[in-house]
């Protein structure tokens, strides 16, 4: 984009948050708005104090703004005129900074019922904005500055996000219940409809997985611990757990709460120490298979044991085996522990190390004890999941296509192709709303759905218009190639 066209965009961008932030607040007093170097600000008075993660809350309404499409105007004003205006309008703030304008004709946005001062008469178009973010609150003396930027893609915010530390926000997890994927009740957080289906998805390729890898679901610990000390042979088990735990314990409290539910995974494989590092490589493949699925960035460290505890066939040159089975970027540490560990973090956008897939080894007596978590905890993923500028993986997604009509004349058509869908299993959404089509595809990638189907003229001949969530042109395919797609 031009520098003009970027300034016409941040320019839009101040105006949005502006009218975002007296939606959510009404009974506060806006200041002013404006550009910076690097996005925009919006200045209120008599707004409450928030906290960091409210900048989501924030992002939330100026996107419901740009839903709407409301009608936008600019407006040009004699100076003493506008001042005379912004008054009526009970905007006195406003009123007294445009007449302190050295500038004779001043320049009005209208949004709706909001009005605010710009600096020239450059604003872009709603169906412009691509992404957006809200990423610092400033309180100077009785003034409150919150900070954002637009952009014209979601690659161009995924860009600015990681170049400027200041603007690197918090995870997103608050966007867990924005999607309406868990709610709080009573201090706890339970699944909701899109979340049990998120759930059931992720368990059934776990399921598949643990198929594939000849593991057996045994849910009893108890048990286990028994069976292990009288066992003798190769044992593969596998365990779904669910717990709540204080975070200083589990260190997953990512902002939800002081208690946040926990579901993690926990295989276990049993063998003969001959065996150990056969056993060993293939979990660890196991492992290396499963990070590869969502494409997170990654690292990992390995708590080396005391040089005793190295000496056994199994435990020697675990670093070696690592680099050997996919784990190059793993740093080696040498503590306390009796065990060896290894731990895998995953990295939010911010630039942070959450724990995820981990393995440790045990001997004892004759056999190898291999404990290992693909996930590390499930909730923390999906958190990891919302997060990323990118669909939700077909398989897993709670909404797999959505349905859009390019006009209120092709309603029917999209309906039926609606039904069709359904027929079919496929887990579908219909949009028939009475809004611009740039905005009907920006809710669907916003919600993360892998694929758009747009319903127009040329969809009466037989053809889709098949969108995948992040590309720019769509395909033409007919039904069955495009159910093909979806396997």
């Amino acid at each position: 984009m031009s520098e003009k066209s970027v300034y016409a965009l941040q320019q839009l961008g101040a105006s949005l948050l502006s009218l975002a932030l007296k939606n959510l607040f009404p009974s506060s007093q806006f200041s002013h708005c404006g550009t910076t170097s690097v996005g925009f600000f919006a200045c209120f008075k008599k707004l409450p104090s928030l906290p960091p993660d409210f900048l989501h809350h924030i992002e939330r309404e100026m996107w419901d703004i740009i839903k709407k499409d409301p009608e936008i105007q600019v407006l040009h004003m004699m100076r003493e005129n506008c001042g005379a205006f912004l008054k009526h309008h009970k905007l006195p703030i406003l009123a007294d900074k445009a007449m302190q304008s050295e500038k004779n004709i001043i320049d009005l946005i209208q949004i709706g019922s909001f009005y605010s001062l710009l600096e020239n008469d450059d604003v872009a178009d709603l169906a412009d904005i691509g992404g957006l973010t809200c990423y610092q609150m400033e309180v100077k003396d009785e003034e409150i500055f919150v900070f954002g930027s637009v952009f014209s893609s979601k690659m161009a915010l995924k860009a600015f996000t990681k170049k400027n530390d200041h603007a690197r926000r918090f995870i997103a997890i608050q966007r867990i219940e924005e999607e309406e994927i868990l709610e709080r009740e009573n201090g706890q957080l339970y699944w909701k409809e899109k979340g049990l289906i998120l759930k059931d998805n992720f368990l059934n390729l776990w399921k598949q997985l643990l198929g594939n890898h000849q593991f057996k679901r045994f849910d009893s610990s108890a048990i286990c611990k028994v069976i292990f000390k009288n066992f003798n042979g190769v044992l593969k088990l596998a365990q779904w757990q669910e717990l709540v735990d204080e975070p200083s314990q589990y260190p997953i409290d990512l902002g939800l709460l002081t208690k946040t539910p926990f579901s993690r995974d926990l295989l276990t494989v049993v063998c003969p120490k001959i065996e150990g590092k056969q056993y060993l490589i293939s979990s660890l493949q196991f492992i290396r298979h499963f990070i590869k699925l969502f494409e997170f960035e990654w690292c990992a460290t390995y708590f080396a044991p005391s040089e005793k505890k190295g000496r056994s066939p199994t435990l020697k040159g675990i670093a070696e085996t690592l680099v050997a089975n996919g784990f190059s970027n793993v740093e080696v540490a040498k503590g306390s522990l009796k065990q060896p560990l290894l731990q895998i973090y995953w990295f939010d956008l911010a630039g942070r190390k959450w724990p995820g897939p981990f393995l440790n080894l045990e001997e004892e007596q004759e056999n190898v004890f291999i404990s290992f978590s693909l996930l590390g905890s499930f909730e923390r993923l999906v958190a990891l999941l919302l997060e990323q500028h990118k669909p939700w993986p077909v398989w897993l997604a709670h909404e797999q296509v959505r349905v859009v009509s390019v006009s209120q004349e092709h309603n029917v058509q999209a309906k039926q192709l609606f039904a069709q869908l359904k027929e079919k299993g496929i887990r579908v959404v219909l949009d028939c709303a009475n809004i611009k089509l740039a905005l009907k595809i920006r809710d669907a990638e916003w919600h993360k759905v892998p694929f758009v189907l747009a319903v127009g003229e040329s969809e009466l001949a037989g053809e889709l218009s098949v969108r995948r969530s992040g590309e720019a042109k769509p395909q033409r395919l007919s039904f069955d190639q495009f159910l093909e797609e979806l396997k």
